[in-house]
């Protein structure tokens, strides 16, 4: 009996004419990611006869090109869940093109394309590029919530900006952090109220976590980020006076971060208060002359700043002087 009468004959792995491809964008806690099949122009027209307009295309070779978001996002403003979706496109030869996620991503190709599985429809106009020969997704445009997705083939891009609602996401990952073992320490609490008024969302949260937090132990963290919630509140008074309790039991790096937060928020001469304060208790440290200096440069008084940051500069480890150097040549 032949070999072909008990086992099905094999056949031996030859490479993709088009082959796969990824790419991947993170956004705040969350990750875009695209997977599809790379086909090259050889010399053929693509638009309107190799991909024909009006016809729905599988945007990429093979089977689906697939794309997947972790989080709940936007495209081009229309909301989209999270999940993993088939992505296609409907070109048009004098319209506005339009981008197709289907629920269906297993299909091959968009041959067994079923529009009662669409989960969005958008549209978008493309743009003329360079020549692309072998088609190519990027990302492009990343700020802290969103990025713009670009397909490129041929002479033809088309993009749509993928946006994520960052703060939310954010929050809503550390509250469910803050179920487990972080919930147990005073510093995630003080954490994600920090977050919160850092970015002044979700105010009213951050108030129920820093109390929460300054109730399991006072530290300079807590109470300083309480202040500064007191300060969006327009609570200056209580605010100041938090920070008196705060300074007290405040480290030299605790009390020289504070300076810069003062200054970052253009309370300058206040800064230089903290920073000087910090160079009376501890005058050994050439950090704190050299923060200093650097507030005072920042007002422009350049005789005080040249006088700290040499001090600082005398003090400083050598792989700080070169910098120090530079600083001081330009004064």
């Amino acid at each position: 009996m032949g070999f072909g009468a008990i086992w099905a004959q094999p056949t031996l792995t030859v490479p993709q004419w088009s082959p796969k491809a990824s790419a991947m964008q993170e956004i705040g806690l969350s990750t875009v990611s695209v997977t599809y099949s790379r086909p090259q122009v050889k010399g053929r027209d693509v638009w309107g006869k190799l991909v024909p307009y009006g016809k729905i295309w599988r945007a990429g070779a093979n089977e689906n090109t697939v794309i997947t978001l972790t989080h709940d996002a936007t495209v081009n403003g229309a909301h989209l869940p999270a999940g993993t979706y088939g992505f296609h496109i409907i070109p048009a030869e004098s319209e506005e093109w339009t981008l197709v996620f289907s629920k269906d991503h297993d299909a091959w190709g968009s041959y067994f394309y079923n529009k009662e599985n669409d989960a969005l429809r958008v549209s978008t106009n493309p743009t003329e590029g360079e020549h692309v020969e072998a088609l190519s997704y990027s990302f492009t445009d990343v700020t802290n919530n969103s990025c713009k997705a670009v397909m490129a083939w041929g002479k033809k891009q088309v993009a749509f900006t993928i946006e994520f609602d960052v703060h939310a996401i954010v929050v809503a990952s550390m509250e469910d952090e803050l179920t487990g073992l972080a919930g147990f320490y005073p510093q995630c609490w003080q954490q994600i109220a920090a977050y919160c008024v850092s970015n002044e969302v979700y105010l009213d949260k951050a108030e129920a976590y820093v109390d929460r937090s300054i109730r399991m132990g006072k530290n300079f963290a807590n109470l300083n980020t309480k202040a500064q919630l007191l300060r969006l509140q327009n609570k200056k008074d209580e605010a100041e006076k938090l920070m008196d309790e705060a300074m007290a039991m405040a480290t030299e790096q605790e009390i020289n971060t504070y300076g810069y937060q003062l200054m970052n928020a253009g309370e300058t001469d206040k800064a230089i208060e903290v920073f000087t304060l910090n160079t009376k208790e501890n005058p050994k440290s050439w950090n704190c002359w050299d923060s200093l200096a650097e507030a005072y440069l920042n007002t422009g008084d350049k005789s005080k700043a040249k006088k700290y940051y040499t001090k600082a500069r005398n003090m400083a480890p050598e792989n700080q002087h070169s910098r120090i150097d530079d600083i001081l040549s330009t004064i």
